[in-house]
């Protein structure tokens, strides 16, 4: 069986690097390129006054999870020729997923 590219969604957890570190081992046996996603969304308390949300975590999350994406690709650095692109985005996994596998 060959496949051209491998979505691995990642929420780097251990099972989530177990899933990765599969999908590594099939991509080096078909020739596929990966494509790494991972989905965040923000909790948004809501007071008796309304919403309220800090502005500054959006960002937060954005930047923590390009921290953890840049230390998956240095544990696994084969991702460096065998990842076509990772995602970063703000969206509820099933969403992101679906849509990310669209546009790929």
């Amino acid at each position: 069986m060959t496949y051209k590219r491998i979505l691995i969604p990642v929420d780097f957890s251990d099972c989530a690097i177990n899933a990765l570190e599969y999908a590594i081992n099939l991509a080096k046996a078909t020739e596929a390129k990966l494509l790494l996603l991972h989905a965040y969304h923000i909790p948004i308390p809501v007071a008796e006054a309304g919403l309220t949300m800090d502005p500054n975590l959006a960002d937060e999350f954005l930047e923590e999870g390009q921290k953890k994406m840049a230390e998956l690709y240095s544990r696994f650095p084969e991702l460096e020729h065998m990842a076509e692109r990772y995602q970063i985005k703000m969206a509820f996994a099933s969403d992101a997923i679906v849509n990310y596998a669209k546009e790929s």
